[in-house]
């Protein structure tokens, strides 16, 4: 299917209205990671069919980039029925991971017949004790991953920064920690 482009607001705002998913790759003809990330954001439209993909380019059309307050390339957004999508609206960057977790969140939402998004399913009484109550056996292999202790916190000193003109490479694999000096 791949992803359309829009070319104008009037053509942006017609089709929040008409389509339930939306996911927008706001783009620049200059922007390195932009141009990294583009590809992958196409593969993923034919993965995830059932939300239309754009891209619009924030040079050619501004208007839809100032109404959207995209300060930064790329930013995706992410629509249900013309209005932000709650679990992940934005993304700011060229970031993988986070692209495919937030349109298989976007494609996995259920929508009412209304239109809206449908709220999120309540366990049946009894189920919901059911599910936290271990099964025999279970008890104790549980226990000890509840009181395993949190990972440290990452300092400023242990992010990996890229240099000084380039552009962080675009990748599958989730930001690891630095390796300790």
């Amino acid at each position: 299917m791949g992803a359309g482009v829009i070319t104008s607001k009037k053509e942006f705002d017609e089709l929040l209205k008409t389509k339930a998913k939306v996911a927008v790759d706001f783009t620049a003809t200059w922007c390195g990671p932009c141009k990294a990330i583009g590809p992958k954001f196409e593969e993923l439209s034919k993965v995830h069919t059932d939300v239309t993909f754009v891209k619009v380019d924030v040079d050619q059309v501004s208007e839809v980039a100032i109404a959207q307050k995209i300060t930064a390339m790329p930013t995706f957004q992410f629509f249900v029925n013309g209005k932000p999508f709650e679990k992940m609206p934005i993304l700011i960057g060229a970031n993988l991971v986070e692209l495919k977790k937030a349109l298989a969140a976007l494609a996995d939402e259920k929508l009412t017949k209304e239109g809206g998004a449908a709220p999120a399913e309540k366990p049946k009484e009894g189920e919901a004790a059911a599910a936290e109550k271990p099964k025999e056996g279970e008890a104790a292999a549980a226990a000890p991953a509840a009181a395993a202790p949190a990972a440290p916190a990452k300092k400023a000193e242990d992010v990996a920064v890229p240099e000084v003109g380039k552009a962080p490479a675009v990748t599958d694999k989730a930001p690891s920690a630095a390796p300790a000096a």
